[in-house]
């Protein structure tokens, strides 16, 4: 199942490869997104 990345976009094959993008990226908008997320999530992300 293809994934979009929220922040920017990008067409990945699986959640696993969006997760992955989203964690390698290390720019502010991304960041800030996956922090957003696992605020809600109740995920606790270091």
């Amino acid at each position: 199942m293809a994934c979009t990345c929220p922040v920017c976009g990008k067409q990945t094959a699986h959640v696993g490869t969006l997760f992955s993008h989203l964690l390698n990226i290390h720019d502010r908008g991304h960041e800030k997104w996956l922090e957003s997320y696992c605020v809600k999530n109740s995920i606790n992300f270091g």
